[in-house]
């Protein structure tokens, strides 16, 4: 190869490379133009969201509203966020375009429900909880002049859910007052039950007004160790008991009785004179009643007992004392009353 071939060559070679790199870096250049192009969109996209914050926020966008008493701050943009609502016919406004923009303004309505209406104009929703009635009730006629149907219907449905609970509310609390005054009722008749049978259990115990079954007079005084005899009965003798002439009553019939012994004893003036009567059962004394010791006095008393006695149960009485005797036979009485029979 000839010197002007091996230049032609490597010419080309030259050119071809110089050719290759100038097209890769001028696809690196259009790539990196690109991107440069979007930052810059975005950058300018940014500026103009804060340039709109800015202005909504500090320029003539801010407006006073007076509201009754009290003042609120907010922007005409949210003002006129629902379209032909209440704010939409002052003369600043036209074709919902912001045409004026004074200081303030002044609504006379309630500032507690206006309160509730900014909220709703800035968020889209009424995020509060309301359970007041009267509230929810004031709040949808203020909703109405405002112009806002979305908010009036929001609030109906939410005083209606509140009426639905407290109704359902009031239902239970009726059951539970019907159910309570039906368990006092059912309480009262079970006690009047429970009286009732009381009643007329206690009427076979006891009727109506005991039974004096029994009543004796000692047959004449005693001393230390006898046992009394009766006299003839003041009272009939019941059927259940058997006297038998001496000291001795003999149970006929298994029942509860009641026994009353009244006795009037006179003490020496010396020595040990305390002296007792004993309820003897079966030969075993199961009552005592004590008196007096050497006073020389005469001195009454009175023992009474209520057992549970068997058929053929023995019951006495013995007087026990070493100084005093019992020397008024007629003071001296055994009362018997049947209580209940088995």
């Amino acid at each position: 190869m000839s010197a002007s071939e091996i230049i032609a060559s490597f010419s080309q070679d030259v050119h071809q490379a110089l050719t290759k790199a100038l097209d890769t870096k001028g696809k690196e250049l259009d790539a990196r133009e690109k991107s440069l192009n979007k930052r810059e969109e975005k950058l300018k996209a940014r500026e103009e969201h804060l340039n709109r914050i800015f202005t909504n926020h500090n320029g003539k966008q801010r407006v006073i509203v007076q509201v009754g008493n009290s003042s609120f701050e907010t922007t005409y943009d949210i003002l006129l966020s629902c379209p032909d609502s209440y704010f939409h016919i002052f003369q600043w406004t036209k074709e919902n375009e912001l045409v004026e923009s004074p200081d303030s303004v002044f609504i006379a309505r309630n500032p507690t429900t206006f309160g509730y209406v900014l909220e709703y104009l800035t968020y889209g929703e009424l995020h509060s909880e309301l359970s007041d009635n009267g509230l929810l009730n004031m709040l949808i006629a203020d909703a109405k002049f405002y112009a806002l149907p979305k908010l009036a219907q929001k609030v109906q449905d939410c005083l209606d859910s509140l009426l639905a609970v407290e109704g359902k509310s009031e239902q239970r609390l009726k059951a539970l007052e019907e159910a309570s005054l039906k368990s006092e009722q059912e309480i009262s008749k079970a006690l009047k039950d429970v009286d009732a049978k009381v009643t007329t259990l206690s009427s076979k115990i006891l009727g109506q007004q005991p039974p004096l079954y029994h009543k004796v007079a000692a047959a004449n005084q005693f001393s230390n160790g006898q046992y009394i005899n009766w006299n003839t009965p003041i009272l009939a003798l019941a059927s259940h008991l058997q006297y038998d002439g001496s000291s001795a009553y003999t149970i006929l019939n298994k029942c509860l009785l009641q026994l009353t012994v009244r006795y009037t004893a006179t003490c020496s003036t010396h020595g040990n004179g305390a002296g007792n009567v004993n309820l003897m059962v079966n030969g075993i004394a199961v009552a005592r009643c004590y008196h007096g010791q050497a006073n020389g006095y005469q001195e009454s008393r009175e023992m009474q007992d209520i057992r549970e006695y068997n058929v053929d149960d023995k019951i006495q009485f013995q007087y026990y004392s070493n100084s005093s005797t019992v020397n008024d036979a007629l003071g001296t009485t055994l009362t018997i009353i049947v209580l209940h029979t088995y």
